[in-house]
């Protein structure tokens, strides 16, 4: 009877212990559903003191921003004097707005060999050019200009500089342009940062002068804003 209940009893402890194993989060089953995944060192990276976020900087309490230089200037080139004084009159723009530049122009430009101290020497000079097939000369026989060789007279003295150009590649070197006949004063017109307003009216006027030319020009003295 004894050994009977020792083993009633005996039973008993072993299903209670069994028990109080599943409850208490120890048995394996339990453990192994709330293991964490182990921590792999070879999978660790340290970011580098640059990839940290980079914060902009601003500038010290009292720092000038950089400045803006001005740059813009347009002329009109081509004027007389009373066209320039319609031009303007017709604007209508504040007194100072156009900086005014005269120039005088004459009718003509002559390629020539400075004058000589004889006739004799000038001579001399032009059998020089018939030695290189230069055949397109004047002597010139009076006034400032006596005893020189003119080689061509132009309009224009970008065409007086292209012919002085051909002769020196030919060997002709003491060469010199000279205006000729009636002075003719040409004024130019430069604006200096002009406002969209300004432009439009002054887009709107220049049909009515023809001969004017427009050019963008950089300031010489440009002020900073």
């Amino acid at each position: 009877m004894l050994k009977f209940a020792f083993w009633v009893l005996l039973a008993a402890n072993i299903m209670a212990f069994a028990s109080a194993l599943d409850f208490s989060g120890t048995s394996g089953t339990r453990t192994a559903s709330t293991e964490t995944t182990p921590v792999l060192p070879e999978r660790i990276r340290i970011l580098p003191q640059s990839a940290a976020p980079v914060q902009a900087s601003k500038p010290a309490s009292g720092q000038d921003m950089p400045k803006k230089t001005a740059v813009s200037c347009i002329a009109f080139e081509g004027f007389d004097s009373e066209n320039a004084d319609r031009f303007e009159k017709k604007l209508a723009f504040p007194a100072g707005t156009f900086k005014r530049t005269i120039a005088s122009t004459p009718s003509s430009y002559m390629v020539y060999i400075p004058p000589s101290k004889t006739m004799k020497a000038a001579e001399a000079r032009i059998a020089e050019l018939k030695a290189k097939h230069i055949t397109n000369y004047f002597l010139i026989q009076d006034g400032k200009f006596r005893n020189a060789i003119s080689l061509g007279i132009f309009k224009t003295e970008a065409s007086a500089k292209k012919l002085l150009a051909e002769l020196e590649t030919q060997g002709i070197r003491d060469l010199a342009i000279a205006g000729r006949g009636k002075q003719t004063e040409t004024v130019t017109l430069g604006i200096s940062n002009p406002d969209r307003h300004q432009l439009e009216r002054i887009d709107a006027l220049l049909p009515e002068f023809p001969q004017i030319t427009r050019k963008d020009c950089p300031l010489q003295d440009a002020a900073t804003q």
